[in-house]
């Protein structure tokens, strides 16, 4: 069988690896130096007739024990009044990047809609490989992705953010020491309910993965620490497909890749390690 050549690339989130603060994150990505946690199936939050289930609920985004932020779907159904919206707030001194204000809007008896005057503020949406950081508006403030209201004959909404699809919101978080980025990944979102698909922080903390040497002939060679040992892993390509999987059961580990079409593919463990493989037969 014809070997191929595999070039590894270790895809990081972050460029200063050393550094002692921080200074961005990238939208959607992480690797072994942050915390991150990954939901599958994503994490519903919703509210149902008078039950609100699993909101408010709080999120420890950089892993240090602390809740940095608060997310809910609330709603109060009383007869001839109801509301309901979904939100996002940060805890402490923590701060969510500013999108908008989004006007409220009203409609009575059937008439068209009309600009109330009051005003919401919405968190920004980042793109995945968009750059968090300090060029963002931050806000210590309660924002919000959807709300609606109904009294009487009448309603009022805002447009929001539940047409956007997933969205990726940044999340500042100022601790005794330091000034830590991070975001949370949204998927569906209504006025009703909310799903988390996962979040990451920068931490700071050593890479519990390896992948050597760089580049590498043949398999791809995956170094654990003995705390990772029996950790499921992932292989998907560009397309989100999973071409691979299977269970690292040694320190030493070896993946053989010259079944692999060229390309980039992302190695996946439940410490939300991502590496970028690159493949040439």
């Amino acid at each position: 069988m014809k070997v191929s050549s595999v070039f590894l690339f270790l895809f990081l989130a972050l460029t200063g690896y050393m550094r002692l603060s921080a200074q961005f994150i990238i939208a959607g990505e992480g690797d072994c130096t942050q915390f991150s946690i990954n939901y599958s199936p994503p994490l519903m939050i919703y509210y149902e007739g008078r039950i609100t289930n699993g909101a408010p609920r709080s999120f420890d985004i950089n892993g240090d024990g602390v809740m940095d932020l608060t997310v809910g779907s609330e709603g109060y159904n009383g007869g001839n009044y109801s509301s309901r919206s979904c939100f996002i707030k940060p805890l402490g001194q923590n701060e969510i990047a500013w999108g908008k204000t989004d006007s409220i809007y009203s409609s009575c008896n059937g008439n068209p809609s009309v600009n109330t005057g009051s005003t919401l503020g919405l968190p920004k949406v980042f793109l995945p490989t968009d750059t968090i950081n300090a060029n963002q508006v931050w806000q210590n403030n309660t924002l919000y992705f959807e709300y609606y209201e109904r009294a009487f004959n009448c309603s009022s909404y805002i447009v929001g953010l539940s047409s956007l699809g997933p969205k990726i919101i940044g999340i500042r978080i100022i601790t005794a020491t330091d000034t830590l980025y991070g975001w949370i990944h949204f998927s569906p979102i209504s006025y009703s309910f909310m799903s988390i698909s996962g979040f990451a922080c920068e931490a700071n903390r050593p890479c519990q993965i390896s992948i050597n040497p760089n580049p590498v002939v043949g398999d791809v060679i995956v170094k654990l620490k003995h705390s990772t040992l029996d950790t499921e892993w992932q292989l998907y390509d560009q397309m989100g497909q999973m071409v691979m999987n299977g269970v690292f059961e040694n320190i030493t580990n070896y993946i053989e890749t010259n079944h692999l079409a060229a390309g980039m593919y992302f190695l996946k463990t439940k410490y939300s390690t991502t590496k970028l493989v690159k493949v040439i037969p």
